[in-house]
Parts: C-alpha cells; structure tokens; sequence
C-alpha cells in the first residue's frame, strides 16, 4: 500500500522513495519489470489500464448506494445495534500517527448471515501482476449486500499518517470506492 501512496509524493523526495522502493521490491521479490528493457522505460512508474476481472453483479447496488437509499432506517438501527466499537485508538495513538482514529467493531456470531449454499468460486489471475489474482463469487448476493449494507452503515474513517514521507498524503487503503468495486464481484 505504501508504495502506491508514494507515487503521489512531491518531486524531489518521491524519487528517493522510488529508488529505495525499487531496491526493496528487487532484493526481496520478483521484479516486475523483467520483461522490459530498463534502459529505454520511459519511466520507473508502469501504468497500466484499469483491470476488472468478469462482470460486476451488483451494478444497481452501487446507484442505491449513492443515492442513500440501500439502507432503510429499520435496518440501519439494526446495524447499529449488533455492531459495537470494540476499541478506538486515537489518530495520535496509532503507529504512524494519524489524523484520525481507528475503530475497531465487535460482532457477535451470525452478525452477518452466510448462506450454507457455497457459489461457484472463479479464480482471475492479473494480467500485469504476477501471482496476484482476485477471486469472484467468494460470497453470494445476499451476504454481498449484507456487508455493503454494514459497511454503508458505520462508514468509512479516513486513513492520513501525520510527519515523515507520508505528509499531505491520504492512503490508498481507505478508499470506499475501491473497496466497494471488489464487494461487488
């Protein structure tokens, strides 16, 4: 995750954080940059077009979701009533400091019901990564929207380190949109 937050670091310093980034990827894993010639890259950042793996399910789901209209007022009081903070750790608490806090929910058994019918899993390997692949129809429609409806309930807290290399970045991992878009396979 940190090295997509890096990507938005300022000139100057993101090169540094690129080169020792690159070093690390380099001495502990594959480089993904094998098959091309590093000479002539036309630069150290690879982008790549979007990639969605078969088709999202649940398109209509996202329209209610933008519209407020997924949950009703019943369900949301339901929600809010099984789910409870378990631990909040102030932003300046957590490591790294952060602007904001962290909020752990506790959920009893059953908070969110499975189905006893498992779907067919489909495994979707990525094209420009390797052995990275996402996996579609872990859960069904049901319990998807049940964990949209949850999630669409007690919110997303943003994620924002404070000091160090990671100022004036927002982190990659917080994004609802992004988050959402793999629910919906």
């Amino acid at each position: 995750m940190r090295e997509c937050d890096a990507a938005s670091i300022g000139k100057g310093q993101g090169e540094i954080v690129w080169d020792v980034l690159e070093a690390i990827l380099r001495t502990t894993g594959e480089d993904s940059r094998s098959h091309l010639n590093v000479e002539t890259a036309p630069s150290r950042i690879l982008r790549h077009e979007p990639w969605l793996a078969g088709s999202p399910a649940l398109t209509d789901v996202w329209n209610r979701v933008e519209s407020k209209t997924l949950v009703s007022a019943p369900e949301e009081d339901r929600i809010r009533t099984i789910f409870k903070p378990l631990q909040t750790t102030p932003g300046p608490q957590r490591r790294p400091p952060n602007l904001y806090p962290s909020i752990i929910y506790f959920s009893p058994p059953e908070s969110i019901p499975l189905s006893e019918a498992t779907p067919t899993v489909t495994r979707h390997n990525h094209p420009n990564m390797s052995n990275a692949f996402l996996l579609q129809n872990v859960f069904n429609v049901e319990e998807r929207i049940s964990i949209i409806k949850m999630s669409e309930t007690l919110g997303m807290i943003a994620d924002q380190p404070v000091g160090g290399s990671a100022v004036d970045m927002v982190s990659v991992s917080a994004d609802a949109s992004l988050a959402f878009t793999y629910v919906l396979y």
